[in-house]
């Protein structure tokens, strides 16, 4: 009964150290933008792209559009 208690807890703490760095990284998107403009306003605080605007993430995914806004919290 014991070591199943103690496989348990060390499976849930598995878990538990897997879940945080997950959610770590999901907190703090990495961009690449891609524009023909890119201007800075609010002390670097907002991105704005424009004309054939492209924005990636470090997971591969991307946005096109013609005109994207970054904010940065």
């Amino acid at each position: 009964m014991k070591i199943k208690n103690k496989i348990s807890i060390f499976i849930l703490g598995i878990l538990i150290v897997n879940l945080t760095i997950k959610n770590l990284q999901a907190e703090n998107p990495l961009y690449i933008l891609n524009a023909i403009k890119l201007t800075y306003k609010d002390n670097n605080k907002i991105i704005i792209a424009e004309g054939e605007a492209s924005a990636k993430d470090q997971y591969g995914k991307e946005i096109y559009s013609d005109f994207i806004i970054v904010f940065i919290i």
